[in-house]
């Protein structure tokens, strides 16, 4: 193990790396953020509301449920360090 880095088998051939050995702050911007896509989005979006925890669409309106021109459905929250990630309804 190497401090501050974490990697992932996501499996398919996918990993995930996780390295923070940068010891400046970082400014988040929504446009890189973590994506994530689930078959069952409308429940994902029901079960973020019964936790209260606050999401939104691209523009960033509060609860709001993004459809993209695509038909595909997204929401954009932040974890606790202010990284944004985003849920979708892409099928797998």
């Amino acid at each position: 193990k190497i401090e501050g880095i974490r990697w992932f088998v996501l499996g398919d051939s996918r990993e995930l790396h996780l390295i923070s050995v940068i010891k400046e702050n970082v400014t988040t911007n929504k446009a890189l953020h973590f994506g994530l896509s689930t078959d069952s989005f409308d429940n994902f979006v029901k079960r973020l509301n019964t936790l209260k925890i606050p999401y939104s669409d691209w523009p960033g309106k509060p609860n709001t449920v993004n459809s993209r021109a695509d038909g595909i459905k997204q929401i954009f929250f932040q974890d606790p360090d202010g990284y944004w990630l985003e849920v979708n309804s892409v099928d797998q």
